[in-house]
C-alpha cells in the first residue's frame, strides 16, 4: 500500500481502487511532461482528444462481433474476459509452464491504446477466431486490436508512455530479485547473517516489483469502470479480446512445434489461463535417454530456451504485422519446470516444481493453485496435512499416499472440534431468519450453524452465558452426527 501510494502519489486508502489511481497518474504524468492540465471529469471543454467516451455508451450500446462474425448487441455493464482452456484433467508428466510478461499491459502498449488514440471507426467481424483462421489482415495505417477497434499509431499515447516506463523499472527490479532468490539458493545456510540479508533484499525487490504489477494491472480494470474519467468500454474489450488472440496464437505456435519435433498430431497444451500455458513435455522426455532428473530438467531448460522461445518470438513478430499493431512487446518466457503436474479442474492445479525462472530448486517446491491447501476457508490442520500429502504423491507411490491418508484420519478424529473445524464469516443472518421453520430452505451451511446457535441460547436462556452471532462474525462450524 505504502510503496504504491508514493509511487503513484495518492492517498493510502486510493490504492485500494483503481480509478483514482490511474486518474492522478495519467494527470500527473501529463502535468509535468506536457504542461497540460485535465480538469475535472463534469468540466472538460477544452482538449478534445482527452474527452472521455461517457456519451458514446449513455445513446447506444456497443458493438461487438460474436464467433460467427454476425453482429449482437451488449449492454456497456459487461465484456469479454481472458481465455480459460477446458483442462486435461489429471496427472503430467515432465510439465513447463510458458507466461506473457504483463499481457494487458503489453497489449495497451503495442496496440497504442490510449483515451487520445483510439478512432471512431470499427473494422467487423473481427474476433480471435477470426484472426487465428487467417481471416484478418490489416494493412491500414492503423493498430488492428481483437474486437475490430482501431488506435492511432502516429504517435505514442500517454497511457502507453506511462507503462513502457513502469515495466521496464519492474524488469530491473525482477532481475535483482531472481538473482537474489539463486543465490540463497547455494549460500552457506550456517552464514545468519548473509542469509538474512538476501531475505530482506527478497523481500523488499518482491514488494516493489509487485507494487508496479498491481499498478500496471489496475489500468484494465479503470478502462472497464464507469466511473473512470477515462472509461471506454471499446478500449476494455479490445484489452481482453486481443489478449484472447495473443494466448491462443502461442498454444497454436507451441502445438505445431512439438508436433513437428515428436511427428505427432497432439495436443500438447494441458491448460491456458488468460496469460499463461502448461505445457506436457512427458512424450518429449519419454524419448530421452534415462537419466537423472536434474540433467532432464537441464534438457527442458535448454529446448525451451532454443527450440519454443524463438519460435513463439518469430510467430508473434507475424501477429504483430498482421494486425499493424505500434510495435511488438509480447514476450512469452518458460516459467516452470516441474517433473509432476495434477489437474483437477481449472484453476486448479498443483505442480512439483525443480526450476521456476531460471532460479533451480536445491529441494523442489509445490505451487498450489485454486486447490483446498491453500484456502483459509480450510481448516488450519487439515491444509498442513493437505501440504504434506501432495509430496507424498507426487514423491511416493500410491500405497504411501493411502497409507498417508489413513494415518492423518487417525490424527484428525483424535483433534477437538475447534481445531477441524470451518473458518467462515457470516453474513445475511436476518435475511435467512424465519420465525417458524428458524431458517430459509437454502441458507448457506455456515449461516444455517448460526441461526441454530442463536435460536438455542435465546430459547434456553443462555444469552448471558453466551454471545449471539450477529452478520460480519467470524465463526467455525463442523458437520455432526447425530
Amino acid at each position: 500500500v505504502m510503496t504504491i501510494a508514493y509511487k503513484a502519489g495518492i492517498n493510502y486508502l486510493d490504492t485500494l481502487g483503481t480509478t483514482s489511481m490511474w486518474d492522478t497518474i495519467i494527470y500527473r504524468r501529463l502535468m509535468s511532461a506536457k504542461k497540460k492540465v485535465i480538469p475535472p471529469i463534469n468540466q472538460i471543454d477544452g482538449d478534445p482528444s482527452f474527452e472521455p467516451n461517457h456519451d458514446y455508451h449513455k445513446k447506444q450500446d456497443t458493438k461487438v462481433i460474436n464467433k460467427a462474425g454476425e453482429e449482437e448487441s451488449r449492454k456497456a455493464s459487461g465484456f469479454a474476459g481472458g481465455y480459460v482452456k477446458d483442462v486435461q484433467v489429471g496427472m503430467h508428466e515432465w510439465v513447463c509452464s510458458f507466461d506473457l510478461n504483463s499481457l494487458y499491459p503489453n497489449i495497451i502498449v503495442q496496440w497504442n491504446m490510449s483515451p487520445e488514440t483510439i478512432l471512431p471507426e470499427r473494422t467487423l467481424g473481427v474476433h480471435p477466431d477470426a484472426v487465428l483462421e487467417g481471416r484478418v489482415n490489416n494493412a491500414n495505417s492503423y493498430a488492428l486490436a481483437g474486437n475490430g477497434v482501431h488506435f492511432d499509431t502516429n504517435r505514442r499515447g500517454i497511457v502507453p508512455t506511462i507503462i513502457v516506463d513502469y515495466y521496464a523499472e519492474r524488469a530491473e527490479i525482477k532481475k535483482k530479485m531472481l538473482e537474489a532468490k539463486q543465490q540463497i539458493e547455494t549460500a552457506d545456510k550456517s552464514d545468519k547473517t548473509n542469509i538474512y540479508r538476501l531475505e530482506r533484499d527478497i523481500a523488499r525487490y518482491e514488494n516493489q516489483q509487485m507494487a508496479i504489477k498491481i499498478m500496471m494491472n489496475s489500468l484494465y480494470g479503470a478502462l472497464g469502470n464507469k466511473y473512470f474519467k477515462y472509461f471506454d468500454l471499446r478500449m476494455a474489450e479490445a484489452v481482453t479480446l486481443t489478449g484472447q488472440t495473443c494466448i491462443r496464437w502461442a498454444e497454436r505456435t507451441v502445438n505445431a512445434k512439438l508436433n513437428a519435433v515428436l511427428g505427432t498430431d497432439e495436443d500438447y497444451v494441458i491448460a491456458i489461463d488468460t496469460d499463461s500455458l502448461y505445457v506436457n513435455f512427458g512424450p518429449l522426455v519419454n524419448k530421452i535417454p534415462q537419466t537423472s532428473k536434474q540433467d532432464i530438467v537441464n534438457a527442458l531448460d535448454s529446448f525451451c530456451k532454443d527450440k519454443i522461445e524463438p519460435v513463439i518470438e518469430k510467430s508473434y513478430d507475424e501477429l504483430h504485422r498482421t494486425l499493424g499493431s505500434y510495435d511488438n512487446r509480447m514476450v512469452m518466457a518458460r516459467e516452470a519446470i516441474a517433473d509432476i503436474g495434477i489437474w483437477t479442474a481449472k484453476k486448479r492445479y498443483i505442480l512439483n516444481v525443480h526450476d521456476n525462472e531460471g532460479v533451480r530448486y536445491a529441494e523442489p517446491k509445490l505451487k498450489i493453485m485454486g486447490i483446498e491447501a491453500i484456502k483459509s476457508s480450510t481448516p488450519a490442520e487439515v491444509r498442513k496435512a493437505l501440504k504434506e500429502i501432495f509430496k507424498v504423491i507426487v514423491s511416493g507411490s500410491e500405497t504411501k499416499t493411502q497409507e498417508a491418508i489413513a494415518q492423518f484420519k487417525n490424527y484428525f478424529m483424535a483433534l477437538p472440534p475447534e481445531e477441524v473445524s470451518f473458518p467462515r464469516s457470516v453474513s445475511d443472518i436476518d435475511k435467512w431468519s424465519r420465525k417458524r421453520d428458524i431458517y430459509a430452505k437454502g441458507t448457506p451451511i455456515h449461516v444455517r450453524g448460526a441461526i441454530l446457535h442463536n435460536h438455542h441460547v435465546k430459547n434456553n436462556g443462555l444469552d448471558k452465558k453466551y454471545a449471539v452471532i450477529t452478520s460480519g462474525d467470524k465463526i467455525k462450524f463442523c458437520y455432526l452426527k447425530m
